[in-house]
């Protein structure tokens, strides 16, 4: 039993249903938890930097450029903590969500280049390791200090590759119209192709599982695993979690009002949440894979919607993820039965 109010952390990768699961779990309404949409995915405002600096070794960066990577890193993770705090002062249930690779160290497996880790608010950690000893023995993959990361309760949400990368593509693509973000297509193509992967989201998952059992389950809590694609055809699934994470059964909710025509919307939300915002329910239809008469995934629809480039990518990222995601759900099935029988 846990003595002060929990830290959540809702980690995923783009178009796995992270918003369905916040919507689901009625967060804006659950009284005891302290939660703002406006401060998720903070670390989005990252991307620009990351992806003008991505055709780059690490190495390869100049000074400047450095300072404006480590500069936009701790901005957000400012916004980040600046929640936490409110949230601890009013003895709440502090609720984050983000991207696992828009945390990621920028620098990782560029050895010997090293990216120093954020600072909370102006101290190198939130708690002391007088030994040092769970850094060097569990070095941690995000730009959190591994102190930090470990404070929060880890949960993870997937979905199978065939379904959240076209869906990311699409979105990426409709931003790209608007926004600019990349020099090209050939450069848009590229970064797309490093972000459809869930291997972010295995190795940050297996990072808290190793960091909690060599804790031996004291420091940190064991991670959850939520697969939307169970959680949209079985919902009370998400009954299961609430209680874990210590909210109202009665917040849950499987309906909802959507947004009216004319409420405002920046460019990233119609183009990520157009969904969620005009359905005022799950949707079940969102889970139909794309199967070809041999009931293998298909990859030629994709091809005619995007282009033989973007379309034979993104078929080959999703087969190259799928170890990543049969791991994954395995846990998730796993996690689900310990909800039911712990």
């Amino acid at each position: 039993m846990q003595s002060e109010p929990p830290h959540v952390f809702l980690l995923a990768q783009p178009r796995t249903a992270s918003h369905l699961l916040v919507q689901i779990l009625g967060l804006d309404a659950q009284p005891q938890v302290h939660w703002s949409c406006d401060k998720s995915g903070i670390f989005t405002k990252t991307r620009r930097v990351t992806s003008s600096l991505s055709r780059k070794s690490p190495a390869e960066w100049s000074d400047e450029e450095k300072h404006q990577m480590q500069s936009c890193f701790q901005q957000c993770f400012d916004i980040l903590d600046e929640h936490r705090v409110a949230g601890e002062k009013q003895d709440k249930i502090v609720f984050a969500k983000e991207h696992c690779d828009q945390i990621w160290d920028p620098t990782a497996g560029h050895d010997p280049v090293q990216f120093p880790k954020v600072t909370v608010r102006g101290q190198p950690v939130l708690c002391q390791d007088p030994d040092n000893n769970q850094k060097k023995k569990h070095p941690n993959p995000t730009v959190f200090p591994t102190e930090y990361l470990a404070m929060w309760q880890a949960v993870f949400c997937i979905r199978h590759p065939a379904l959240a990368f076209p869906s990311y593509c699409r979105a990426m693509v409709e931003i790209q119209k608007v926004k600019g973000l990349f020099e090209d297509t050939e450069h848009m193509v590229s970064v797309l192709e490093t972000d459809m992967s869930l291997s972010y989201t295995r190795r940050l998952y297996d990072w808290y599982w190793s960091y909690h059992l060599a804790n031996h389950g004291q420091d940190t809590p064991s991670p959850i695993i939520v697969d939307s694609d169970a959680m949209i055809h079985t919902p009370e699934i998400v009954y299961d979690l609430a209680q874990r994470l210590g909210l109202e059964r009665s917040g849950v909710r499987l309906s909802w009002r959507p947004r009216e025509e004319g409420e405002p919307a920046d460019d990233m939300r119609k183009a990520f949440l157009r969904t969620l915002d005009t359905s005022g329910c799950i949707q079940k239809e969102k889970t139909q894979l794309p199967l070809d008469e041999n009931g293998d995934i298909d990859g030629e629809p994709w091809k005619r919607e995007f282009g033989e480039r973007l379309g034979k990518v993104i078929g080959d990222c999703v087969r190259a993820a799928m170890g990543d995601y049969e791991y994954l759900q395995k846990e998730g099935i796993h996690m689900k039965s310990r909800f039911n029988h712990g």
